[in-house]
């Protein structure tokens, strides 16, 4: 398959994503804020609604400023698409913080619970009958990169010819990516890291995963620690880079990421009434981007290129090469910035009940969340709180179970 051939039955398989996600349904909503991947899913649900059978498409997006700015890119796709979304603002997701700790009686573990359970509400008062996410675009979409830069140096057993490395040194520097990197970070990320993984032993990746990931929650206790441990055994597992078509697919549908994905979805469609389709984790569109050489999927250069030279024409220029990401500093200042969010997270922190069980350590959880409740600058409170809120909903989780 040929990278122009590829591109066009790329998008074409998006198209297909949505309309088996719709199916009959008439008033469906798109969350869409600017980025390639919702702009793509928007402009595909258009495409279908405008045509021989016309359905009512919702476009809603987040409003909200900071550092990658979606709002200026959402305002070309709405002049090129002829569309008025509703723009949500996080500052009404406020009174849903405290509810998205525990959504449906289980732990909800992203941040931006509130924000969602928000948008759902608003698609339910507009008549809509579901609701269509781009998750896992950025997953999807990309590839297996490394094998993308590796090219034929690597099969699937390893490594297979040494006289094939320079050029994926030169791949590996001058591939065109969103985020800043050095070209020696990018040999140590693409190419170095990837050969060498399958040498070291699984204990040790498993041990250095660990410490990474620990650095970030040392709150954690015996069974917190216990429980991450697990998590890095399981993500550590895989060590060759997936070279063929079988693999690399496993490599996606494996994940457990997309596990919690769908846990999650199903979470917020009981809580809200409404179906949601994340359409780029369709498993076709998953098996097609498999199929497709991972050198492809770099066309021209660029990270995620092929995917990019599939929205010529359905997208604007200036979302199509986009290279920016949006920060949601600013959106979780707005909504869970609050004195009455604060509050919560110092308490949820002070005699928890998850440190009774071992989740977490007592004073190092009780230190994290006063410290992060006390911080005044939006981007360290971002992150701060991004850490903590698996282990704040599984307090708040276990608050709710007392008698």
């Amino acid at each position: 398959m040929e990278a122009p051939e590829a591109a066009t039955r790329l998008f074409d398989a998006v198209s297909a994503s949505v309309a088996r996600a719709v199916g009959d349904r008439q008033r469906v909503a798109v969350m869409a804020g600017g980025g390639v991947d919702s702009s793509a899913l928007l402009a595909a649900t258009l495409a279908q609604a405008r045509g021989a059978t016309p359905k009512e498409i919702t476009a809603l997006t987040w409003d909200f400023g900071g550092d990658g700015d979606d709002r200026p890119y959402m305002r070309d796709l709405e002049n090129a698409l002829g569309i008025v979304p509703i723009r949500v603002s996080p500052a009404g997701a406020t009174p849903s913080f405290a509810r998205s700790l525990v959504v449906e009686g289980v732990p909800y573990t992203l941040l931006c619970g509130a924000m969602e359970l928000q948008t759902f509400a608003l698609a339910k008062e507009r008549g809509c009958e579901m609701v269509l996410t781009g998750i896992g675009g950025d997953e999807v979409l990309a590839g297996a990169v490394q094998a993308a830069v590796l090219g034929g140096a690597v099969s699937s057993r390893g490594l297979r010819r040494l006289g094939a490395i320079p050029g994926a040194v030169r791949r590996a520097v001058t591939l065109d990516v969103s985020t800043a990197r050095s070209p020696l970070r990018r040999i140590g990320d693409f190419l170095v890291r990837p050969l060498l993984r399958p040498l070291a032993s699984r204990r040790l990746r498993t041990r250095n995963f660990v410490r990474r990931m620990g650095s970030t929650t040392p709150w954690l206790g015996p069974l917190g620690n216990a429980a991450l441990e697990a998590a890095a055994r399981e993500t550590t597992a895989e060590t060759r880079v997936p070279a063929d078509a079988r693999s690399r697919y496993l490599h996606f549908a494996d994940r457990t990421l997309f596990e919690e994905y769908m846990d999650l979805r199903a979470l917020l469609e009981e809580e809200s009434g409404l179906p949601r389709a994340d359409v780029y984790l369709d498993d076709a569109l998953v098996e097609l981007v498999a199929r497709i050489p991972p050198e492809h999927l770099v066309f021209g250069g660029r990270h995620r290129g092929l995917f990019r030279e599939a929205l010529r024409g359905h997208v604007p220029e200036s979302i199509r090469l986009r290279k920016s990401k949006a920060s949601f500093d600013d959106a979780i200042q707005a909504y869970a910035a609050s004195p009455e969010a604060r509050t919560l997270v110092r308490s949820l922190g002070t005699d928890a009940v998850s440190a009774d069980l071992g989740i977490a350590d007592r004073r190092l959880l009780a230190e994290a969340a006063t410290r992060i409740a006390s911080e005044r600058d939006p981007a360290a409170y971002g992150l701060g709180l991004s850490y903590l809120w698996s282990t704040l909903a599984a307090e708040a989780f276990l608050r709710e179970q007392r008698p």
